[in-house]
């Protein structure tokens, strides 16, 4: 198993993959996922060098996972910050190595451009106490936690 960067013919998959997300959270669940907005910020990450990042994990030229994060200075300081936007792991991929490559890549990243802070949210309401104690198990402190209402 190994982490790479984004690939332009990975996007066919990560969109597969991202519905296969949005039908498990319900967070998500009824939203359809934006083909065209998944695609481009793909070849932003893969184009530009931005402030987002994009990895996925694969096993035998399979992908079995993503993550994508960004770095930017809080809007208070000049103090960097990185922090996920997507972690997935499909449930067949659950509990293997997948998930802790794709974060230590990600920290590896955040540590590259200047990233004194890192944090990972757990917004899709998947296997939430496991993703903590992983999150946990890798150094994260929890500090939060995250309310919503829908409108």
């Amino acid at each position: 198993m190994y982490v790479r960067t984004f690939q332009v013919t990975d996007f066919p998959k990560l969109i597969k993959l991202a519905e296969t997300m949005a039908s498990e959270s319900p967070y998500f669940k009824g939203s359809e996922i934006d083909k065209i907005k998944v695609t481009r910020l793909g070849y932003e990450i893969i184009t530009s060098g931005s402030a987002y990042c994009g990895f996925v994990a694969l096993e035998n030229a399979r992908i079995i996972g993503f993550f994508i994060g960004y770095c930017i200075e809080a809007f208070f300081s000049s103090q960097r910050i990185a922090s996920d936007l997507a972690l997935y792991v499909p449930q067949d991929e659950r509990g293997g190595r997948a998930a802790i490559a794709l974060i230590r890549r990600f920290e590896a990243w955040a540590k590259e451009r200047g990233a004194q802070k890192i944090t990972l949210g757990i917004s899709t309401g998947i296997t939430v106490d496991r993703t903590e104690q992983l999150y946990n198990r890798l150094g994260f402190e929890t500090t939060g936690r995250l309310c919503q209402k829908s409108t």
